[in-house]
């Protein structure tokens, strides 16, 4: 009775292979906790020129909004813009992308599980300050058996302009609701 439904949603740069892990409590992970998700990853992180992600429905919504919103904000369309791209089902080189990153994440759930044996009180506070940024931290900075680098190496050595907005910023346009205006 005491415990609730706990999501985890992982974000990976394609060239570093840098990981972005967060938890979020929800019955289902929507177009909006996806949004406040990507306002998290992207204020660290910076805006990417394209998000490659598999075709759930959280990408659908607001989220097709937010595409829309960041390519109207002058710093995104001087640099690239911003184009999200779903991949195709049956594509199974991207699906190994997603799919490998989800099996790395579940291995390190396994820590919670032993923490929670060992009688640890476990909550989404301490998964999102104290879990997932070791994790990422062990996850970034081991050898990638495909590039022979580390991925924040490979991160903190690629020349390209880092499209950062305050977390705050990012939100309150993102996730602000519309209100169509109509004449009678």
């Amino acid at each position: 009775p005491r415990k609730i439904q706990v999501w985890q949603i992982l974000l990976k740069d394609d060239h570093s292979r840098r990981a972005f892990l967060r938890y979020f409590t929800a019955r289902a992970i929507t177009s909006t906790e996806m949004v406040r998700f990507m306002c998290e990853a992207y204020s660290e992180l910076g805006v990417p020129l394209k998000l490659y992600t598999d075709q759930g429905g959280e990408f659908k919504g607001r989220h097709a909004h937010t595409a829309r919103l960041l390519n109207l904000l002058p710093t995104i369309v001087e640099t690239g813009g911003y184009t999200h791209i779903p991949h195709k089902a049956g594509n199974p080189q991207a699906t190994g992308k997603v799919e490998s990153g989800h099996q790395w994440a579940q291995k390190m759930d396994g820590l919670i599980g032993i923490a929670e044996r060992e009688g640890r009180t476990i909550t989404i506070e301490m998964l999102n300050e104290y879990f997932a940024p070791r994790i990422c931290a062990d996850y970034n900075n081991r050898v990638h058996r495909t590039t022979a680098e580390t991925p924040m190496f490979r991160w903190s050595n690629t020349r390209i302009v880092v499209r950062k907005f305050d977390r705050q910023i990012l939100e309150s346009a993102l996730l602000s609701q519309e209100f169509d205006a109509r004449l009678d």
